[in-house]
């Protein structure tokens, strides 16, 4: 018998465009999907050895699944992943600080990270510089952008994750940089917002608290739409429940329900409805009637006597 009332469990949010669902189950390929899963968990970016270790694959059918992911519109333009650094000697990194950019770049992470870089920093650097198409101004934005940013720790890790995920993406150039740091700094005052919003002062979300948040205002959600679903749950909850709070914007999403004239339509659709279902019938407005009369007569029958 096969089984039944099998549920899910959640751990966090992770949005999956209905349209690739689809092509992924057309196409029946089980690597394809499930590298596809690993990409959209990691938006996008991943560690060629980690994933082949993660999902039990060798480099080919990695290559092989990224190509059918490719070829059917799935994921766009290149793939950029951190490998292994390629090796340079104390010679060529000598040489390759007298390039007047990359000894700029070179200047500018170590005014970030306040010392000196080590070879291994110098390494990963040069290797963004060289292998990803980012011009050298993007690079400085992302090396100041990560610097300032409070739920970031400027590593040499998050740089290159960073910058493969803007090479990606076609933010290669100082204007695309620019509004996309635009974008991400009002997602971080949007988050410190719905923070607000949850009584949740003073600290960062977690990783967890994060996913949710950001999920919800890539659905469209304001942070004063995300305070009535939160006022909602509260009031039906007694308190935060991050998956009830969900499941209300998940509803709201699914019925295109954005902005609070869109809220008020709904609710007020959703009375109308209670009333016609509550509401007596004609025929049993009737019968009540009738009751009465008979009730009614037994009384003055019952006096009389």
């Amino acid at each position: 018998m096969p089984p039944s009332n099998i549920r899910l469990k959640k751990t966090g949010v992770t949005a999956l465009r209905n349209e690739a669902v689809d092509r992924i189950i057309e196409m029946a390929k089980p690597d394809a999907a499930i590298l596809w899963l690993y990409l959209e968990r990691l938006n996008g970016v991943f560690d060629l050895t980690s994933a082949g270790v993660l999902l039990q694959m060798d480099q080919s059918r990695i290559e092989d699944a990224l190509s059918t992911l490719k070829d059917a519109g799935i994921i766009d333009g290149p793939i950029h992943f951190s490998d292994k650094v390629p090796d340079y000697t104390a010679e060529e990194l000598a040489n390759n600080r007298k390039d007047p950019i990359f000894s700029e770049l070179c200047m500018a992470l170590e005014s970030a990270l306040g010392r000196i870089l080590k070879k291994s920093e110098l390494l990963t650097l040069l290797d963004i510089y060289k292998r990803l198409s980012l011009s050298c101004g993007t690079i400085l934005m992302l090396i100041q952008y990560l610097g300032k940013t409070p739920e970031k720790r400027l590593t040499m890790k998050e740089l290159e994750r960073e910058a493969c995920r803007w090479a990606d993406a076609g933010i290669t150039t100082e204007e695309k940089a620019e509004e996309h740091l635009k974008t991400l700094i009002k997602k971080r005052l949007d988050m410190n917002e719905v923070m607000k919003i949850m009584k949740l002062f003073d600290r960062l979300p977690s990783p967890s608290e994060e996913k949710y948040i950001n999920a919800w205002l890539s659905m469209g959600f304001t942070p004063d739409i995300i305070e009535i679903a939160y006022d909602k749950t509260v009031l039906n909850t007694g308190g935060l429940t991050w998956k009830y709070l969900n499941k209300i914007l998940e509803i709201w999403h699914s019925k295109n329900i954005h902005t609070l004239s869109d809220i008020e339509r709904e609710e007020q659709k959703t009375k109308r409805n209670n009333y016609k279902k509550y509401e007596i019938p004609a025929s049993a407005e009737a019968d009540e009637e009738s009751l009465n009369r008979v009730k009614n007569y037994l009384r003055e029958r019952k006096g009389g006597s």
